[in-house]
């Protein structure tokens, strides 16, 4: 058996529903990436293409009480769950707070990564919080 197969044999189950949201990602289009429904509905079609089954804006209670909606639900054919938010430059606290709230692999997928100091600082954060921070690698560039 090659190392690639045994390395992905000890990898958390998490991180292969990392990797697979990641290669969902990868397929989006550069068409998808000029608006903030564009992409949602991009991810959601990619990810139902690799068998998820996808729920959009599913709502969620707050801590403070308020309603706030999850950006995506998706369930693999093997019945795992990931949350998933889709935030602009980088991760938001509030996407943070909204991922906690579900006991799945949480993912926070970034639409317009800038670079900015300040970004690389929320992006470390919310790594202590969630299982992936994904910034597309964007076919247009």
């Amino acid at each position: 058996m090659n190392s690639f197969n045994d390395s992905l044999r000890r990898m958390s189950l998490p991180g292969l529903l990392v990797g697979e949201i990641m290669a969902a990602v990868d397929d989006v289009g550069p068409e998808a990436y000029s608006s903030a429904v564009a992409f949602q509905h991009a991810v959601q079609r990619s990810l139902e293409h690799r068998g998820f089954s996808v729920v959009l804006e599913h709502p969620v209670a707050m801590k403070d009480g308020r309603r706030g909606y999850i950006d995506i639900i998706a369930r693999s054919l093997d019945g795992d769950l990931v949350v998933i938010e889709l935030d602009t430059a980088s991760p938001r606290k509030k996407s943070v707070e909204k991922l906690k709230l579900v006991d799945a692999t949480r993912v926070v997928i970034l639409r317009r990564f800038n670079g900015r100091a300040g970004a690389w600082s929320r992006i470390h954060a919310a790594r202590r919080e969630v299982d992936a921070v994904i910034i597309p690698q964007r076919p247009d560039l």
